[in-house]
C-alpha cells in the first residue's frame, strides 16, 4: 500500500475530497494544524488561485499564520478587491478560529526552487495592510441595529459595530445573560447561551436571531394571591438544609458599611423600610404544615433599625455576633439591620438577611435602590422608583408550571447523560470526613498581581475563552495536581435571571452547575481551555433545571459527610456591587465572614484596583489554615505557567516554590553518613568478631554463641561449599527455621562468595520448586524436618544434621575468597501480580551501606517494649529506609519517619513531579541502598528502577514503591496504602493478583477477585470471589489453592456468584464487591416487624404509595428524597408524639 501524504477524506456520496498535504503540521496556541487543509479551504474562494499558509515568528514567541495566494482575476481591479477581509470571512465560515490565518498577503506569482517546488524561504513578510483589521463599521439593517442597542446597552457603550467582538468590549458570562433574555423580549425568541460565545459578533448573532425558534416558556405575569404560593426549587432545598443543620445561621447573608460623614437616620431607616415594602419577599416566612413549606407574606412589616453608641474596638466582635444570630423560618422576619455609631459622623450600617430570601445579585439591587431613595427622602422628596411589575413569590409559581414535563426532561436528558459515572473529588485533608456534614468554615485571601491579571486576559482573548474558563482550567488543573483524578466536578454559581423582568428583584434565584470535566495528564493547557469551554456551553444552555430538581432526579449516592455531585465551587464575582453615591458620605464595605463555609472548598476571585483578588473558604473540620495558604500560592505559580505558554502540558506545569522545592529535595534528604560500601556483608562480621570474638553474638532460647564461634561455624560451612563448587554469583538455598541453624547458613554461604536465596517453609512445594529454578540455585541447605519436602526441587540438597561431621572435619580460618561488592548477597521473593514470585536480587554494596548507626542505636538502646518503632522496609531497598516512633497521638496516621543514613526518599505525582507537602504520592527511593534488581526480569527491573531525574551526577536510580504517601508539615512521611492492589497481611506484602491467577487456574472458573475486609481493627482478612458456569466444589477449590500458594494467602472464605460485576471499562468492580460482602456481614435478620417498626413502616407505605415494607429496607431506594423525608419526619412525631432529629432518617 502507498501512502500518498495527502490529507482527504470521503464524502456522502463516496467521492474523496482532496484537504491539502500532512508535510506540514504546526502547532499554534496549542493547537495541531494540518496546513494543508487551510490551504485547500483558502482555494476554494472563486478568487483564489493559488494558496499556501505559513507559521511565522517574527517576532520572538509570536508565531502566526499567515495566507500566500494569487488571485483567479486577472485584472488589477479584479484582484485588488479581495482583500484580507474577505478571505478571513471566507475561512472563518469552514474552519475553526485558530485556524484562521492572521495576515493574507497577494503575490503575482509564488516564488519556486530550480526543482520546480516551493520556496518557502522566499515568502515575504507581510505588511501592516496584509492584516484583517476592523475599523467601526455601522450595523446593517433592522436585526442588526436592535442588537447593536442591545449590546450597548448591556456594555454601557456608546456605539457598537457590526464586527466588533462581544468578549473584546468587556463581556463575560453574566453579561451574556442579559444580552439573552433582552433578545428574547426584542425580538420574542428563544436564543440559547452558547449562540453569542460561538457567534460574539453582532453580525453573526444577527443570523443567529434570525433562524431560532419563538419563545418557548410562558411569559411571567403577576398572579393573585389567592393561597399561599410555593417555595422555588432553590428555596425549597435551602429550607430542608436549614432544617438538617443544627446551627441555624449558617445560611446568613450579613453586610456591613462603614459610613463617614453626616448621616441622616430618618432618610436611612425609611429607605431601608422602603425596599421592604416594595419586595415582598422581604415580608415572607416559610411555616411548616405537615412536613410542607409554603410562602406566608405579610402584607407589611415594620424593620426596626436600633441604633447603638460603640467604641472602635468593640465593634468587630459585635459585628461577628449580629451576623451569626439564627433567624426562624417559620416566623420571620428574615432581614434585620442596626446602625452602630462610633461618632458623630461615623456609623456602622448592618443588614443581615437570610438566604432563602436573597442573593449576591440582590444585594446589588438593594444598593442601587438604596442610592435613590436616600437621596430622595433626605430631600424630603418621594420615591422616584416605579412599582415592580412581579415579585419573587410570582417567579417561583412559574418556575414551577413551566419546569415539568417535556421541558424539564429535555434538560434532564442533558445531565443525566453528562453527569453518568462521575467521580467524587479526593481531596487531600488533615483530618478524615465526619460522619455528618458540618458547615464550621475559615477563608484565605491572595491577589494576583496586575500583570498576572493582564496576561491572563490577553490569553484568554487569544483562545476564544472568557477569564472565568480560564481561571476555572487552571484551578482544576491545581485539583488535578493534588488528587491525580482526569474526572473533575466543580460547582459554579450562575446568577440564573435569564429574564430581564428578574433583574430587578430581591429574592433567591442563584442556581448552581456542576462542570464536569475529563481530561488527561498528557493534554496541553489549550486543550483543556476548549474542554473547559465546551463543558461550560453546554452547561450554559441546560442551566434552567435548578440543582435541587437535578440532585432529586438523578438520586446520586447520599453521602452525609460530602455535597452530592461536586464538593468545591468555583466563582468569578464579575457583577460589581454599586458605589454608595450619599451625598457628603464616604461608605466603605466592610467583609463579615459568617464563619460557614457551605462546600469543602470555594475559590472566589473578584477583580479589585486593576488585580484579582482570590478567596479561599474552607470547612474547618478538614483543612488547616497552612494548607490553605499553600494552595492559594500552588495556583498563583500554575497560572504564571499557564500565562508563559498554553502548548505546555497540564502535568508538566511547575507548581512548587523554590522554597519548597528546597526543603523536599534537599533539607528533608540531608542523610550522608560514613558507610563501607566497599566492604561486603561478611567482612564486617569477621572484623567484629576479631574485635569481640567472646561477645554474645546470637541467643536462642536457653543456649547463645560468641562472635569467635559463630566465624569459625561459618567458615566450616563456607569451606565445605567451595568444595562443592559454590563461588560468587552461584545461589544457594536456604530451607531451615529462623534459629541459629539459619545463621551460621546464611553467614556460611556469604564467606563462600555465593548468595542466599530464602525459602518459606509456608510455601508449598511447587512454590519453592519454582523460586529455586528461577534463582539457579542447584544447592540447598535444609534439615531433617525439610529435606524429604524438599527433595527432586534442587541437584544438591544438604541435610545439615548429616553432613554435620563432614563440615565439622573443615577447616575453621577465614577463607581467602574476595567477593567484589556488586556481588549478590542475597535473593528475596515477594509476591507478584502475574501470579509468579519474583527475585529481588540484592548486591553486598546495598546491603553494607545502610547499616545505619541511628537505627541501631534505637533499637539497641531502647529494647523494651515501651518504644515502639515503625520501621518501613522494601525488599528492593536492601533493608530499613526509613523509621519513626510509633506514638498514638489519636489521630490513627502511621507515620514511617524520614529517610535515613545514605537514603533518600521523594514523594511524586504519575509524572514523576515534587508533590508538594500534605498531598499524596508515591514513594521513590534513592541512595546507596538499592537492590541489583528483579532476578531474570529486566522488563520489571527496567519499570520499577527508574533514572533519578533530581541527581547532579549520571548513573543513580530510584526505586517506585508503589506506596501512597504524603509528607507532614514536619518533615516525617505519612503511610497511606498502596498504588496497586498489593496488600500486606500477617507481615507479608501479597498482590491479590498472585491468588486470583491461581484460582483461574482451577476448572471451570471464568472469573476471579480477592478483595480485603477488616472487620475490625487490625484483623484484615482475604475474600475470594469466583464466577463460573458449573457450581464448584469450595473445598476443592481451597485444596487447589494450598498447593500453589503459602496458607496465610488463602481466602479465608470463597464465594460463587453467576458473573463478578464490572465496572464502565469491563474490569472487575472491587467497590461493589466490598458494598455486597458488608451486606452479606449483616445478615439477613428477622423478617417479622416489631410494634414500632410496623408504625414506622405504615407512614412509609402511605407516604411513599409502597405496600409490603420490610424491616432493612432503605428510604431512599424505595423513592424517597430529601422533602419526603421531612414530611415523614412530621408524620412520625404525631405517631410517637415525640421529637425526632432530621438527620436520624440519614
Amino acid at each position: 500500500m502507498y501512502r500518498t501524504g495527502d490529507l482527504a477524506r470521503w464524502l456522502a456520496d463516496g467521492n474523496i475530497e482532496f484537504l491539502g498535504r500532512n508535510d506540514h503540521q504546526v502547532k499554534i496556541r496549542g493547537f495541531r494544524i494540518e496546513l494543508g487543509e487551510i490551504e485547500a479551504r483558502l482555494g476554494e474562494h472563486p478568487e483564489v488561485r493559488e494558496a499556501v499558509v505559513l507559521a511565522r515568528e517574527d517576532r520572538v514567541g509570536e508565531k502566526r499564520l499567515v495566507a500566500y495566494y494569487t488571485a483567479s482575476s486577472k485584472g488589477e481591479a479584479e484582484a485588488a478587491s479581495v482583500g484580507a477581509e474577505q478571505l478571513r470571512a471566507h475561512l472563518s465560515a469552514v474552519v475553526p478560529d485558530y485556524m484562521v490565518p492572521a495576515a493574507y498577503v497577494r503575490m503575482e506569482r509564488l516564488p519556486l526552487l530550480p526543482n520546480g517546488k516551493l520556496d518557502r524561504k522566499a515568502l515575504p513578510r507581510p505588511e501592516q495592510e496584509a492584516y484583517a483589521v476592523r475599523g467601526y463599521e455601522a450595523p446593517v439593517g433592522e436585526m442588526e441595529t436592535k442588537l447593536a442597542a442591545v449590546w450597548a446597552e448591556v456594555l454601557k457603550l456608546e456605539k457598537v459595530g457590526r464586527h466588533d467582538n462581544f468578549f473584546e468590549l468587556g463581556g463575560h458570562s453574566l453579561l451574556a445573560t442579559q444580552v439573552i433574555s433582552r433578545i428574547r423580549e426584542v425580538f420574542h425568541v428563544e436564543l440559547p447561551l452558547p449562540s453569542l460565545f460561538q457567534n460574539p459578533t453582532v453580525a453573526g448573532l444577527a443570523l443567529q436571531v434570525d433562524r431560532a425558534a419563538g419563545t418557548a416558556a410562558p411569559p411571567l405575569l403577576p398572579l393573585p394571591r389567592e393561597q399561599s404560593p410555593r417555595l422555588s426549587f432553590a428555596q425549597e432545598r435551602l429550607w430542608f438544609l436549614s432544617r438538617y443543620e443544627a446551627e441555624e445561621s449558617w445560611y446568613n447573608v450579613p453586610v456591613a458599611l462603614r459610613l463617614r460623614g453626616p448621616l441622616n437616620r430618618e432618610a436611612l431607616h425609611a429607605s431601608l423600610q422602603e425596599i421592604v415594602a416594595r419586595h415582598e419577599v422581604l415580608r415572607t416566612s416559610f411555616p411548616d404544615t405537615d412536613g410542607t413549606a409554603r410562602q406566608n407574606i405579610a402584607s407589611a412589616a415594620d424593620l426596626s433599625m436600633p441604633v447603638i453608641e460603640m467604641v472602635e474596638s468593640e465593634m468587630p466582635k459585635f459585628l461577628r455576633q449580629q451576623a451569626r444570630l439564627p433567624f426562624d423560618l417559620a416566623t420571620g422576619p428574615l432581614i434585620r439591620t442596626c446602625l452602630l455609631q462610633l461618632g458623630n459622623q461615623d456609623h456602622v450600617l448592618l443588614v443581615v438577611l437570610h438566604h432563602i430570601v436573597c442573593d449576591g445579585w440582590s444585594l446589588g439591587v438593594m444598593l442601587r435602590e438604596f442610592n435613590v431613595l436616600y437621596d430622595s427622602f433626605s430631600r424630603g422628596a418621594a420615591s422616584p422608583l416605579p412599582p415592580l411589575p412581579i415579585q419573587y413569590a410570582d417567579y417561583s409559581e412559574w418556575q414551577r408550571e413551566w419546569l415539568q414535563g417535556e421541558v424539564l426532561e429535555r434538560q434532564l436528558d442533558y445531565w443525566r447523560k453528562q453527569l453518568a459515572g462521575h467521580e467524587t473529588l479526593n481531596l487531600p485533608t488533615d483530618r478524615p470526613y465526619s460522619a455528618k456534614l458540618t458547615l464550621a468554615g475559615a477563608m484565605e485571601t491572595s491577589r494576583l498581581p496586575e500583570p498576572l491579571l493582564s496576561k491572563l486576559k490577553l490569553l484568554s482573548e487569544q483562545q476564544g475563552v472568557t477569564l472565568f474558563m480560564t481561571l476555572l482550567a487552571g484551578f482544576e488543573i491545581l485539583l488535578y495536581r493534588y488528587t491525580g483524578q482526569t474526572d473533575i466536578s466543580v460547582g459554579s454559581a450562575i446568577a440564573n435571571r435569564s429574564r430581564q423582568e428578574l433583574e430587578s428583584l430581591i429574592g433567591f434565584f442563584v442556581n448552581t452547575l456542576v462542570l464536569r470535566t475529563q481530561f488527561t495528564g498528557d493534554s496541553s493547557v489549550a486543550e483543556l481551555l476548549q474542554r473547559v469551554r465546551d463543558v461550560s456551553l453546554q452547561a450554559y444552555a441546560h442551566q434552567d433545571i435548578p440543582f435541587e430538581r437535578l440532585v432529586e432526579a438523578l438520586d446520586p449516592a447520599r453521602e452525609l459527610s460530602r455535597t452530592p455531585f461536586f464538593q468545591v465551587l468555583f466563582a468569578l464575582q464579575n457583577a460589581p456591587l454599586p458605589t454608595v453615591a450619599w451625598k457628603g458620605l464616604e461608605a466603605t464595605a466592610i467583609i463579615l465572614e459568617t464563619g460557614a463555609a457551605k462546600f469543602d472548598l470555594t475559590l472566589s476571585a473578584r477583580e479589585e484596583d486593576g488585580e484579582l483578588e482570590l478567596s479561599l473558604e474552607y470547612r474547618t473540620e478538614l483543612f488547616n489554615p497552612e494548607r490553605m495558604k499553600r494552595l492559594l500560592q500552588h495556583y498563583r505559580i500554575l497560572l504564571e505557567g499557564i500565562a508563559v505558554s498554553v502548548e505546555t502540558r497540564i502535568s508538566e506545569l511547575e507548581m512548587l516554590s523554590e522554597p519548597e522545592e528546597q526543603q523536599l529535595l534537599v533539607e528533608w534528604n540531608r542523610t550522608e553518613a560514613p558507610d563501607s560500601s566497599d566492604r561486603c556483608v561478611h567482612q564486617l562480621f569477621e572484623e567484629q568478631a576479631a574485635r569481640a570474638p567472646q561477645a554474645v553474638a546470637v541467643v536462642e532460647e536457653d543456649r547463645e554463641i560468641s562472635y569467635a564461634e559463630l566465624n569459625r561455624r561459618a567458615n566450616q560451612l563456607a569451606h565445605y561449599l567451595v568444595k562443592m563448587g559454590v563461588v560468587p554469583e552461584v545461589r544457594v538455598g536456604i530451607c531451615l527455621e529462623p534459629k541459629l541453624e539459619m545463621v551460621v547458613a546464611g553467614m556460611g554461604i556469604l564467606k563462600a562468595g555465593g548468595a542466599c536465596v530464602l525459602l518459606d517453609q509456608a510455601d508449598p512445594a511447587t512454590r519453592r520448586s519454582y523460586k529455586l529454578k528461577d534463582a539457579g540455585a542447584t544447592i540447598v541447605l535444609t534439615n531433617e524436618r525439610f529435606a524429604q519436602q524438599m527433595a527432586g526441587c534442587a541437584e544438591h540438597v544438604v541435610d545439615l544434621e548429616k553432613a554435620r561431621e563432614e563440615i565439622g572435619r573443615q577447616i575453621g580460618d577465614n577463607l581467602n575468597v574476595n567477593p567484589d561488592a556488586e556481588n549478590l548477597a542475597w535473593v528475596i521473593y515477594t509476591s507478584s501480580s502475574t501470579g509468579r514470585t519474583k527475585g529481588m536480587a540484592i548486591p553486598h554494596r546495598s546491603a553494607v551501606s545502610v547499616m545505619q548507626p541511628k537505627l541501631i542505636d534505637a533499637i539497641d538502646q531502647n529494647p523494651s517494649v515501651e518504644r515502639l518503632l515503625n520501621l518501613y522496609a522494601p525488599t528492593e531497598d536492601t533493608t530499613y529506609s526509613t523509621y519513626a516512633e510509633v506514638q498514638d497521638d489519636g489521630t490513627g496516621l502511621m507515620t514511617i519517619g524520614r529517610s535515613q543514613s545514605n537514603s533518600r526518599a521523594y514523594v511524586l505525582d504519575g509524572h514523576m513531579k515534587l508533590v508538594p507537602v500534605g498531598i499524596q504520592g508515591e514513594l521513590y527511593l534513592g541512595g546507596a541502598g538499592q537492590a541489583r534488581g528483579y532476578l531474570n526480569r529486566p522488563e520489571v527491573t527496567a519499570e520499577k528502577f527508574v533514572p533519578n531525574p533530581f541527581s547532579k551526577t549520571g548513573g543513580e536510580r530510584l526505586y517506585r514503591t508503589g506506596d501512597l504517601v504524603r509528607y507532614q508539615e514536619n518533615g516525617n512521611l505519612e503511610f497511606l496504602g498502596r498504588l496497586d492492589s498489593q496488600v500486606k497481611i500477617q507481615g507479608h506484602r501479597i498482590e491479590p493478583g498472585e491468588i486470583e491467577a491461581a484460582v483461574l487456574d482451577y476448572p471451570g472458573v471464568t472469573q476471579a477477585a480477592v478483595i480485603t475486609r477488616e472487620n475490625k481493627p487490625g484483623n484484615v482478612r482475604l475474600v475470594g470471589y469466583v464466577a463460573s458456569s458449573e457450581r464448584l466444589d469450595v473445598d476443592r477449590l481451597r485444596s487447589h489453592l494450598q498447593q500453589r500458594v503459602p496458607e496465610y494467602i488463602v481466602p479465608a472464605a470463597l464465594l460463587q456468584l453467576d458473573t463478578l460485576p464490572l465496572t464502565a471499562n469491563d474490569k472487575v468492580d472491587r467497590k461493589a464487591l466490598i458494598e455486597l460482602e458488608s451486606k452479606k456481614a449483616m445478615g439477613a435478620g428477622s423478617l417479622t416487624l416489631t410494634p414500632t417498626e410496623e408504625l414506622i413502616a405504615g407512614v412509609w407505605s402511605s407516604l411513599l404509595e409502597k405496600s409490603d415494607i420490610r424491616r432493612d429496607d432503605n428510604f431512599f431506594d424505595l423513592g424517597g428524597h430529601s422533602l419526603t423525608s421531612i414530611q415523614m419526619l412530621a408524620r412520625l412525631e404525631k405517631v410517637f408524639n415525640r421529637e425526632i432529629e432530621l438527620h436520624a432518617i440519614f
